[in-house]
């Protein structure tokens, strides 16, 4: 039985030996301690629930143990040398010995070619980076014998497992490599105070100190226990005492916290021990000038380069950017498959380029609506990896810091002196590139996302988008030409037509802007990178759920209810607060004005999806035109949100847009069409370019700015901000560099050992291809799968075949050798009421099947409702499909 750790590589057979190890981790970020017994998938955040589950539910197999008859003979290295050593602890002891000579020492296991002049980063590197390492991780040159292990009370001294040996590292009883470990876990937790629950500086000092005092206090209550009871046994006091000086001084806890010469008593020692042991990236203070009142300004920058290297030393991101994706030619799944990353002359030749999202956005960290409105205002850049795995990306921590610059200074100054510095790296970037660990990553920008009015502004493009006469920054269309056409489109911008526009107000020095473009963007510094390339893709949470949605939906509602009088507004309210299923975003209460919708991205989103199911019942005519205008609205959202859709589906986007634009027009004449619209006109070509444009939505980075408002709030500290939140943030990186980047793939809640027997025959048929059994599945009623939840009574979709559904009903999730995830499923058909745009579901009950996760058609799970006798499902976002 091997027990494996849910973090680093320790694996060890005993159960003892594994709760000891995994106690080392419970400061970590993003911990997962595994149950590890075979038949127990329980897996736990907390190193607490870990343990009190092992003691209540494994009790008697917390008692195994296994002895360790170790054989080993180890050799120096240095020709001049060949010392033999009898173990690892040997080995080490003895390079140290040459390090104390003034040689360089190379690190003894295989696979690791770091060098070393001084003793203790040695030993610093051998406690952080092979802890839990064997006689088996030991480079070969220098092994001579090997290693047998025995269970407990076995007479035959058999191997319990010669695949997997399992050696007592040296640090399990070196002292020194001890003093490290409890170090390292006390800096984690001081860290985690700071950045993670944003406890102040000088509050964490107090901290130590009361720590350190409450130990010395403990101390002594001890030692003058010992006094008293071992009088008895004639123990002369001063030998005791001398003892206890001892024991004191050499404690871990008054050599790490100790007045005067302890490594995390104050906030420098412990920024000291941070840079020196942990991925700590510092902000720059970068010098912007002096503004129109005299005073200087600054704003501060992470460096990318230094920020990319730290990231990359993560073993999981170089395994995602080594191993791409591949999706099918037909099929849109991610950025890497849009016209724009293929044609790239940088990514196209090297596919393990990095592909920089870059991400601006200015976000207020005081109340907007009070007196310093404006006044701290803060444009954050942030930057994530197209070559992350899409469902990681979308974490916030995987979402890293770039610069943070007042918005009155960027503006004032001008984004080429803020940007400058970036630009710098990013050219070096695709010019040179990074090291790390061996090997050398280019890249460039892949695109820069943001609203709007900061694409324009960092684009070079107008900001006035209600009056100028260019307002769009993929085609030159003119606003009277598209308020009397709303389906005209122009011709498209290229590097060369923008190239036109800066010779003509170059020469033309008295004109402000020519074809809706006033300067040269900054970013076109770039080799790879050109702003209409493209390369500033739309966000649909502006245009479409904050723009067209929030504006549309409530007209149409509005119609409904005044001039139809089919419902009120008080009937849809009491049913949006009464609604029982997916209420994350519920909607807001809706006002009878019909001007918004009022709601933010996903709780607009959440009222369009869901109304049909709302109002089944109140719709009197289904064919009246405004609601079937809702209805193509609806079908559109479920398109353009797909995170995964063919070249066919999106050239049907095209259609439908325009059959919505022109009806909506028709309809609503009076109610003119905003240039949002027209963006919508240009989301099938981009999805082409960019991939589904789901995956390059604003809201996950925008979920950053939330971090930053916190770090105020908790500080209420408003001088130099962009120096306070910068050097918080990154000591939050630091800390999560330390644990895990990323979730696991799956997390389990309560689960049982699985047994075929007790279920009907159909099932059994179902599974019996899986081979599954007892000894290696265990079933659950709940799994978190990258981030998505599935459970018992949901539906998945399994096909889509002619405007038909196949789902599969979700009646147990079996859990195959703790990796694979098996859905049992009643299959059900549901086909389209044209009526509500949503699925009608079979009742009857349907035939059991068996299906893997990974071959779903669709990962979204879905919930389904009683609605006047009928079972209703709508979806979420649109299945791939081919016409």
């Amino acid at each position: 039985m091997i027990f494996n750790c849910g973090i680093c590589d320790f694996r060890n057979t005993s159960v003892s030996d594994y709760v000891k190890h995994c106690r080392t981790h419970r400061n970590s970020n993003k911990a997962i301690f595994p149950c590890g017994f075979p038949d127990c998938g329980r897996s736990f955040s907390s190193y607490n629930s870990f343990n009190v589950h092992l003691s209540r539910f494994h009790h008697e197999g917390r008692k195994l143990t296994f002895n360790r008859n170790i054989s080993v003979q180890l050799k120096c290295s240095w020709e001049f040398c060949g010392k033999e050593c009898e173990s690892i602890k040997g080995l080490v002891a003895h390079l140290k010995c040459h390090l104390q000579e003034g040689l360089e020492v190379t690190c003894p296991y295989s696979g690791c070619a770091k060098t070393f002049k001084v003793i203790s980063s040695f030993t610093s590197h051998l406690s952080r980076c092979h802890k839990q390492c064997d006689v088996t991780h030991i480079d070969q040159s220098y092994i001579r014998e090997t290693t047998e292990y025995a269970p407990a009370g076995s007479d035959n001294g058999s191997s319990v497992d010669s695949e997997v040996p399992t050696v007592q590292h040296e640090g399990e009883s070196d002292p020194g490599s001890a003093q490290d470990n409890f170090t390292e876990n006390m800096a984690l937790f001081f860290l985690g105070l700071q950045a993670k629950y944003l406890v102040p500086a000088s509050t964490v000092s107090d901290i130590a100190s009361e720590m350190r005092l409450l130990q010395d206090m403990q101390h002594e209550f001890t030692m003058d226990w010992f006094s008293r009871g071992l009088q008895e046994y004639g123990v002369q006091a001063e030998a005791l005492q001398n003892l206890g000086k001892r024991v004191y001084e050499q404690s871990p806890m008054q050599r790490t916290l100790h007045a005067s010469s302890g490594t995390l008593t104050t906030h420098h020692k412990r920024l000291q021990f941070y840079r020196r042991e942990f991925n700590l990236v510092e902000p720059v203070q970068i010098t912007l000038g002096h503004d129109d009142k005299g005073k200087a300004r600054h704003f501060h920058y992470v460096p990318i380069l230094e920020s990319l290297r730290a990231f990359l030393k993560n073993e999981s991101v170089q395994l995602q950017i080594l191993n791409p994706v591949h999706a099918d030619e037909s099929m849109l799944c991610d950025i890497r498959d849009g016209s724009v990353s293929k044609s790239s002359e940088l990514f196209a030749s090297d596919p393990h380029a990095l592909q920089i999202m870059l991400f601006q956005d200015a976000f207020e960290v005081a109340n907007p609506l009070g007196s310093a409105r404006l006044k701290h205002k803060v444009l954050a850049v942030y930057y994530t990896l197209g070559n992350v795995y899409a469902h990681h990306r979308s974490t916030v921590d995987s979402i890293q810091l770039v610069l943070l610059c007042l918005e009155k200074d960027c503006k004032f100054f001008g984004p080429e002196r803020v940007f400058d510095v970036l630009l710098s790296d990013l050219c070096d970037l695709e010019s040179k590139g990074i090291c790390v660990e061996g090997k050398t990553f280019r890249g460039s920008i892949a695109c820069v996302i943001g609203d709007n009015l900061g694409s324009h502004y960092l684009g070079g493009f107008t900001e006035n988008f209600s009056c100028a006469e260019y307002f769009c920054r993929y085609c030159h269309i003119k606003k009277g030409d598209f308020q009397k056409n709303p389906l005209s489109t122009a011709t498209e911008r290229t590097p060369a037509s923008y190239s036109e526009s800066l010779l003509e107000l170059e020469n033309n020095p008295d004109i402000l802007m020519h074809k809706g473009i006033k300067s040269n963007s900054v970013l076109n510094k770039l080799t790879h990178f050109h702003v209409c390339a493209p390369g500033l893709p739309p966000c649909l949470a502006h245009d479409l759920f904050e723009g067209i949605v929030d504006y549309d939906l409530a007209m149409y509602l509005h119609f409904l209810v005044k001039s139809r009088k089919w419902f009120s507004y008080d009937v849809l309210n009491r049913r949006i607060v009464t609604f029982r299923g997916e209420s994350q975003n519920k909607a807001n209460v809706l006002h009878n004005n019909g001007t918004k919708l009022g709601g933010h991205a996903a709780q607009n989103w959440w009222l369009l999806r869901f109304l049909p199911v709302l109002l089944h019942d109140k719709i009197r005519d289904p064919k009246e035109e405004v609601w079937q205008l809702v209805l193509l609205l609806k079908q559109v959202v479920e398109l353009v949100c797909a995170p995964t859709l063919s070249q066919s589906q999106a050239a049907y986007m095209k259609v439908l847009i325009e059959e919505y634009i022109e009806t909506r027009h028709v309809l609503f004449p009076l109610k003119k069409l905003r240039p949002k619209h027209h963006y919508l006109l240009h989301y099938s070509d981009l999805t082409l370019k960019f991939g589904p444009l789901i995956r390059i939505w604003t809201m996950r980075f925008e979920s950053k700015h939330s971090y930053f408002k916190r770090c105020i709030r908790a500080s209420k500290n408003f001088r130099n901000i962009t120096k306070s939140l910068s050097e918080r943030h990154q000591l939050l990186q630091a800390y999560q560099s330390m644990g895990n980047v990323f979730s696991p793939e799956f997390i389990m809640s309560d689960c049982t050992r699985f047994y075929p027997e007790l279920y009907d025959s159909q099932v059994k048929d179902a599974l019996k291809v899986f081979d599954v059994s007892p000894s290696n599945a265990v079933v659950t009623d709940k799994i978190t799968v990258r981030g998505t939840c599935y459970a018992n009574d949901m539906l998945v979709i399994l096909s889509c075949e002619g405007g038909e559904l196949t789902l599969g009903l979700i009646a147990c999730i079996v859990v195959k050798q703790q990796k694979t995830v098996l859905l049992l499923l009643r299959q059900k058909r549901a086909s389209l009421d044209p009526d509500l745009g949503v699925f009608e579901v079979e009742s009857e009950g349907g035939t059991f099947i068996c299906q893997r996760l990974d071959g779903l058609l669709d990962y979204t799970p879905l919930r389904h409702y009683h609605r006047g006798g009928r079972l209703l499902v709508t979806l979420k976002h649109s299945p791939p499909w081919n016409l």
